[in-house]
């Protein structure tokens, strides 16, 4: 990850008259170096969690039954470090999700012509933020924004509360960074937790989700001090930045 980096800590407000409570359907560990964003030859490149929402069979994992039209909440858990080593400062989880259609993840040295979007059918949410055009997630190396439709944030707390939208299949989970090699997982608690929003009555309660706009997300910057020195390399890093 570069030296200074911002994260959005805001989540999307819900109106819970109707719901009685939640209930957990599955709790994913995440890989700390993990994405579906563009990355370039000098990152690492793990695939991004994709948890089936069709229900498990035994050889789906991992999985939840969570079927269109079913009221989720996701919620990212646990810290990461944005550098290895001793005495590496841990930061609230920095996750972003999309539904898909399927499970395909292309590499991103296949991507030409411009293109960054390295998911092959994502699928809107209405009620969720897009994620666009945010700087802090530019490649560390060569500054690509790496923007793609569809994505959004899964913040820590509350998280988010969504409706599963038809044609999705599954829900991916990655990391949101610039730079990937170089993150850990110390505590080893970082993951993502998916419950189901169960009615307090049999009748159809309604539910409306509320998009705050990225202008709500505070942004959180690291410091520039203790990173290690080979994060940079020589006329690696775009003026201003």
């Amino acid at each position: 990850m570069r030296p200074t980096i911002g994260w959005l800590t805001a989540g999307l407000l819900i109106s819970v008259s109707g719901w009685a409570s939640t209930i957990t359907l599955g709790t994913f560990a995440v890989n700390p170096q993990s994405t579906f964003l563009y990355q370039t030859s000098n990152d690492n490149n793990v695939a991004a969690l994709f948890i089936s929402l069709t229900g498990c069979t035994g050889s789906n994992a991992p999985c939840v039954s969570a079927p269109a039209g079913t009221t989720i909440q996701v919620i990212a858990l646990g810290n990461l470090c944005y550098f290895s080593g001793t005495g590496c400062t841990e930061y609230p989880a920095a996750l972003g999700g999309a539904f898909d259609s399927n499970n395909v993840l292309v590499s991103s040295a296949s991507l030409t012509g411009g293109n960054v979007d390295r998911l092959t059918g994502t699928v809107n949410a209405p009620g969720t933020e897009d994620i666009s055009h945010v700087s802090y997630f530019n490649t560390f190396f060569g500054n690509i924004d790496t923007t793609i439709p569809n994505d959004f944030v899964i913040p820590t707390g509350n998280g988010i509360a969504v409706v599963v939208p038809t044609g999705a299949n599954y829900l991916v989970v990655g990391v949101m960074d610039s730079y990937y090699a170089d993150n850990s997982d110390p505590l080893n608690n970082l993951g993502v937790q998916i419950n189901e929003f169960v009615p307090a009555v049999s009748e159809p309660a309604t539910l409306g989700l509320l998009a705050t706009g990225l202008g709500a997300f505070a942004f959180l910057r690291r410091e520039r001090r203790g990173i290690s020195a080979r994060k940079r390399a020589p006329n690696s890093i775009p003026s201003g930045r």
